[in-house]
């Protein structure tokens, strides 16, 4: 069981652009770093195989990459680990988040010595190959929290797969539905009527439905269940978790006081005093092509 705590400066406000609020969706989601090194390290050890000696370098391509965090926290991790020569390409849609990546990707460059591209575009984008990826095939293709967005799963797994070494991964990263943030979310889908609330997002899906999905799919593959407690001091969670949800949803002014008194009733289950403990359950996914074992 991993425990993070946070404490961070977001107050609410009348007026909120686009960038206030993935800014507050990255320090909700992202738990701070301390949660993505824990997620960075579990990857690694899921996939079971790091660059040795006998490597000459390790190439991932990050697909819904957003700022670029928990990319850079496994660049760290393989960097601390071997000094071999890391290929990364990041994709991301969204324009704020994307400005972010390229900040995170000039220090990865700078700092971690790392070949790294930034493509701004979609999941779509990479499966059509819309825009041209700089490398032909890759070590690790990393989707955290993208699957949501999709409806072909078997065809999006083919794609990647063909994009990888013979002894490559997917590694795929959802929400489990025992999460409460899971729970709420469809809750408040129903409490607002429909889930043409989500633009781009899809009927939401769970790990569970990941996990059904690959047992009748017969690929290879190999998954983990990830359990995080997280505290928040009561002052911000609010307005965080209100930030978070309008940010996915797109909500306008009038959508926003609905989230807020809703994420004011549910945040009510997880207080203690001034602190909210909010658990959060995640699986982990790592997909290999067929005849390739993964640990």
């Amino acid at each position: 069981m991993k425990v993070a705590k946070a404490a961070h400066r977001a107050s609410a406000t009348t007026s909120v652009s686009p960038s206030d609020y993935y800014y507050r969706f990255r320090q909700f989601c992202s738990f701070y770093p301390l949660r993505e090194r824990h997620l960075a390290d579990s990857i690694l050890h899921a996939i079971g195989k790091l660059p040795d000696s006998k490597s000459s370098s390790f190439s991932i391509l990050d697909v819904g990459s957003a700022d670029g965090e928990l990319l850079a926290e496994l660049v760290g991790l393989l960097r601390a680990r071997s000094d071999i020569e890391l290929h990364c390409v990041a994709v991301e849609p969204d324009p704020v988040a994307f400005a972010r990546l390229e900040v995170t990707s000039a220090l990865l460059r700078k700092q971690a010595r790392v070949i790294i591209d930034c493509i701004q575009g979609t999941i779509q984008d990479v499966i059509t190959r819309k825009h041209a990826i700089p490398l032909v095939t890759f070590d690790c293709i990393l989707c955290s929290h993208v699957f949501y967005h999709l409806k072909d799963w078997l065809g999006v797994i083919a794609t990647f797969t063909s994009l990888l070494n013979r002894e490559g991964c997917v590694v795929v990263i959802l929400d489990s539905f025992k999460s409460p943030i899971y729970q709420f979310r469809e809750s408040l889908e129903i409490t607002l009527g429909n889930h043409g609330a989500i633009q781009d997002y899809g009927d939401l899906i769970s790990a569970e439905d990941f996990l059904a999905f690959l047992k009748s799919s017969g690929l290879s593959y190999s998954h983990r269940e990830l359990d995080w407690n997280l505290a928040f001091t009561q002052d911000h969670l609010i307005a965080d978790l209100e930030g978070v949800l309008t940010f996915l949803y797109r909500f306008g002014v009038n959508g926003r006081k609905n989230v807020k008194r809703s994420v004011q009733k549910f945040a009510k289950k997880f207080s203690s005093g001034q602190v909210y403990v909010f658990p959060w359950k995640e699986a982990l996914f790592v997909v290999t092509p067929h005849g390739v074992s993964c640990r």
